[in-house]
């Protein structure tokens, strides 16, 4: 029988604490959203690693501009069969803080990590940033997105921001280009 060198015994132990430093990866994405409640973007996270929690921080825009935050799921996604609850708060409405921890074994950072609800009734035609902080929240002073690991550490997680883009809603839309094309026919007549 051949005994392993030292060499190979520190990199065997070296890639085993590699899985557990995974880092993670969420992109808010680009999104687009009606001018009307009841509007669900979805956010997704990437990298496998162990999870046991999770902080999410989400702001819209400058937090005074924009869709307005009306829910917000963390327990369908990759924390479906394994929580113990989600606890949050989205009074701020383009604000919001929400945690979730696993209930048993942690799960694995891959798919569905929460699913937004938003009302963009008549909020302007545009686009606005959506970042996972940092924000000043009341009570808690900076907060920002976080992972945590099953032994409570932060998992490296690069946060990337996105874009919500808010269209009229169809009829609005179907109106308009009705009007544009009555207009031309009106002349004509004359």
């Amino acid at each position: 029988m051949r005994a392993m060198s030292v060499p190979i015994v520190l990199g065997a132990i070296g890639c085993a604490s590699a899985v557990h430093a995974q880092a993670l990866t969420v992109n808010a994405g680009s999104h687009v959203i009606q001018a009307q409640p009841n509007q669900v973007i979805s956010i997704y996270v990437s990298g496998g690693a162990e999870i046991l929690g999770a902080d999410l921080v989400l702001q819209i825009g400058d937090g005074v501009a924009g869709p307005i935050i009306t829910g917000v799921d963390l327990e369908s996604g990759i924390f479906l069969s394994n929580h113990t609850g989600q606890s949050g708060d989205i009074s701020l409405g383009r604000t919001a803080f929400y945690a979730i921890t696993a209930d048993s074994e942690p799960v694995i950072g891959e798919g569905l990590w929460a699913q937004i609800e938003l009302d963009a009734s008549g909020v302007p035609e545009g686009t606005y940033s959506l970042g996972f902080g940092p924000v000043e929240y009341p009570g808690f002073g900076t907060i920002e997105s976080v992972f945590f690991s099953p032994t409570v550490i932060t998992v490296p997680t690069d946060f990337i921001s996105g874009t919500i883009t808010v269209v009229p809603e169809p009829s609005a839309l179907l109106g308009a280009i009705a009007l544009s094309a009555i207009a031309p026919l009106r002349r004509r007549r004359m």
